[in-house]
């Protein structure tokens, strides 16, 4: 595969699954720069995600109470770097009719508690993180760059996994919100193992931390990677052409929909 050059424009399954939703909030967020609105459910995703991290590089064995103060830790700087951004609470993005103050509050304790079952869910289990060819250490958070139908493609995987009764690897991905409809993004990681060390890892899951358990195991081999080639290539072509249409219908979590005409417009029931 041809390599990517350092400085070189890359994409990412972030990326692709923005622009497909609305191209409208790629176009914002990512080209024109607007300001994102803070939601406590990044700030939520973010510390559960940096608290099994350290918990997992530790190889399981760092105690309950450190990984908490890890959440903590970052918990406090996600959050302080968002008030910064936005000091004004009532425009934050929450949940239900609730105030922000009390959205924090919330999530900062079911993040907490997500953490805990998490470590106990998978203390006993059939699964264990891998070490790293060469390097040894865990497999968690493995960045990689990697070119797909063409394009520079940028990403960190979550856990590359391996299942203790058969030896079979799997990739792992933490999931604070709800359980994707179609595994696009573990798809993208096989690609990105098999050619970062010349694995081919079939099969994949989501560990979805609203319930406390992992899903079934995803066989892979249902996206081809022909057609990850071909949803690369358009979402790059789409952003160099300057392809952006608003898909009004999903604003409700949408970070620069004060920004968008369309959002304003149909808010305001005016014509543009």
């Amino acid at each position: 595969m041809q390599g990517v050059h350092e400085g070189e424009q890359h994409r990412s399954v972030s990326q692709l699954t923005t622009y497909a939703q609305c191209s409208m909030r790629y176009y914002l967020a990512r080209v024109a720069g607007h300001r994102e609105l803070p939601a406590g459910w990044t700030i939520q995703g973010l510390a559960v995600h940096s608290a099994v991290e350290s918990w997992e590089k530790s190889w399981r064995k760092m105690p309950l109470d450190e990984v908490i103060e890890v959440f903590e830790s970052s918990w406090e700087a996600e959050e302080s770097a968002a008030r910064q951004r936005e000091p004004d609470l009532s425009l934050w993005l929450r949940g239900g009719r609730t105030t922000t103050e009390r959205d924090l509050e919330s999530r900062r304790e079911t993040g907490i508690e997500q953490v805990r079952r998490y470590m106990e869910y998978v203390q006993d289990g059939p699964l264990e993180v891998v070490p790293l060819p060469r390097s040894g250490d865990p497999a968690v958070e493995v960045p990689f760059t990697v070119r797909i139908g063409g394009v520079a493609v940028k990403g960190v995987i979550d856990q590359i996994v391996r299942d203790k009764r058969t030896g079979a690897l799997m990739i792992r991905d933490i999931k604070t919100g709800n359980e994707p409809v179609w595994p696009l993004q573990l798809a993208v990681y096989r690609l990105a193992i098999r050619e970062m060390f010349g694995a081919d890892v079939r099969w994949g899951d989501y560990y979805l931390c609203k319930k406390g358990e992992s899903t079934p195991p995803v066989d892979l081999d249902t996206i081809a990677p022909g057609f990850i080639e071909h949803l690369f290539r358009n979402l790059d072509r789409g952003i160099r052409e300057g392809v952006f249409l608003p898909n009004p219908g999903g604003c409700f979590t949408c970070g620069v929909k004060m920004s968008c005409p369309v959002y304003n417009n149909v808010t305001q029931n005016t014509l543009l």
